[in-house]
């Protein structure tokens, strides 16, 4: 309270104290209430994260030109209409990798 113990204090100004230290009660309580609420926490962090991701992509695809957007998708639409050579591609590339890591095991 801000006045001194030994001085009195009229009712009005007690009443105002009082609901005064009842507001700051109520916010320190909505504060830790909102510090136990983990989940709370982790939904704020999710959205968090999906923002910046969501940022991110914008980002690459403004700065991205044109025409390596146009080879990508060159890229991925010759792979799926011929999928045959990719798939040799990628079991040699897998044959590679397991030879180097039989011989790094031997040696």
């Amino acid at each position: 309270m801000s006045t001194p113990p030994n001085q009195q204090t009229d009712p009005e100004q007690l009443r105002r104290e009082i609901e005064e230290i009842r507001r700051e009660l109520g916010e320190t309580v909505a504060q830790l209430a909102n510090k136990a609420d983990v989940k709370a926490q982790a939904r704020e962090k999710v959205q968090e994260v999906k923002a910046n991701v969501q940022e991110a992509k914008d980002n690459a695809l403004r700065h991205t030109p044109d025409s390596a957007r146009g080879g990508a998708q060159q890229v991925a639409t010759g792979a799926r209409q011929h999928p045959g050579p990719l798939a040799v591609g990628g079991a040699l590339l897998f044959g590679f990798l397991i030879g180097r890591r039989i011989g790094r095991r031997s040696a």
